[in-house]
């Protein structure tokens, strides 16, 4: 599908998830586009079960929106019983955890599984990860990921994805954030000492971090946006302004935050956003929900280079050179570790034969960045 008609789909979606949020009160008369590719933008964007809400509403049947949303109530209600299964286990074991976003979030949402998710995320006490291992394996979890960033993949059929996470962020990425969340001390969730919770301000910040991280890397879709809008219909009543614009300014985000916030309030009303909010939206409906390897690249050069010959020389040798990282990926550099100096004529060879189109995009992406 073109950008044009990509485009005219996402804003078609966007109006319908208005009506299906009650947030619009003018599109009766909304034209419905193909509706395949209404479907491709609403699966982009992790919305098709929303989207279907209110196509039902409007007494539009699609087999494909109708089965979605069916799989997505499906899996929302048989998450709620694995949560509780592995959440159980966990305070048994007296391992301190805190879920965290979608859990949080589908709440806010209309109807069961109108916020769709992909895996359940989980705050444990780092030095507990080994115990929360065994717990995983117990309850029948294969470990995808353990110990290599800075949460642990647990997945198990016929779709259960559990992410625990001994940190809330990267540090090597994410550094900035560190002094704010390493400072925070959750409160009890009831009378269990183990079951944790942010209070409404410090879910606000969390979300607002998770949302900046995602953006500044691969791109951030329309979900987290529809996300952002809720909470905000929510609690911001709620919100303790002066210690979140305290919160910003420590992690460094400010004028995201604030910009960002206006455009959730306002992006269901496509008719009442600026020049600005509309180009910004833009960047959102072509990113999908997790952004796109294109977006990340761009992303990465616009951040490491200011368009100068010298900054994308220094880029390219960067990318180029031999570090312990990319030696500890490579199994035969490995065991051969005599050999490591052969990397840098391999290493080139070996990334285009592999990855040939996201090569050509970074060098793309080089060769558009412009010096302001």
């Amino acid at each position: 599908m073109d950008r044009r008609k990509y485009k005219t789909a996402a804003i078609a979606m966007i109006r319908l998830i208005a009506e299906a949020l009650g947030a619009s009160v003018d599109a009766d008369d909304m034209p419905i586009p193909q509706l395949d590719h209404l479907y491709h933008v609403a699966k982009a964007h992790q919305m098709a079960a929303l989207t279907a809400i209110a196509l039902q509403r409007r007494g539009i049947k699609d087999a494909q929106f109708s089965d979605a949303l069916a799989k997505a109530q499906r899996k929302s209600l048989l998450f709620d019983r694995e949560l509780k299964i592995i959440t159980d286990s966990l305070e048994k074991n007296k391992i301190t955890f805190l879920p965290l976003k979608g859990m949080k979030l589908k709440v806010l949402y209309p109807a069961i599984g109108s916020r769709e998710m992909s895996d359940i995320d989980i705050l444990i006490d780092q030095n507990q990860a080994a115990r929360a291992k065994e717990i995983m394996i117990d309850a029948g979890y294969q470990v995808k990921s353990y110990q290599k960033a800075n949460h642990d993949v647990y997945i198990k059929q016929p779709f259960f994805c559990f992410e625990l996470h001994r940190e809330l962020f990267n540090w090597d990425r994410h550094s900035s954030y560190r002094a704010y969340f390493e400072s925070l001390a959750y409160a009890p969730a009831g009378d269990s000492p183990y079951r944790l919770e942010m209070t409404v301000s410090e879910m606000y910040v969390y979300l607002m971090a998770h949302h900046h991280a995602h953006y500044y890397s691969a791109g951030v879709g329309l979900r987290s946006l529809t996300d952002l809008y809720l909470y905000l219909r929510r609690y911001e009543n709620e919100l303790d302004e002066a210690y979140i614009r305290s919160a910003f300014e420590q992690i460094g985000i400010g004028d995201f935050a604030e910009k960002t916030r206006s455009l959730a309030k306002r992006f269901l009303r496509i008719d009442k956003l600026d020049d600005e909010q509309s180009a910004e939206l833009d960047y959102y409906i072509f990113s999908g929900t997790f952004g796109t390897k294109k977006q990340h690249l761009s992303n990465k050069v616009l951040k490491e280079t200011d368009g100068s010959v010298q900054s994308k020389l220094r880029y390219l040798k960067k990318r180029l050179e031999v570090n312990d990282y990319r030696v500890k990926k490579s199994p035969f550099y490995s065991k051969h570790p005599k050999l490591v100096p052969l990397m840098k004529i391999t290493q080139p060879i070996t990334s285009f034969v592999k990855k040939p189109r996201v090569i050509l995009c970074e060098l793309k992406a080089l060769k558009k960045r412009k010096k302001k």
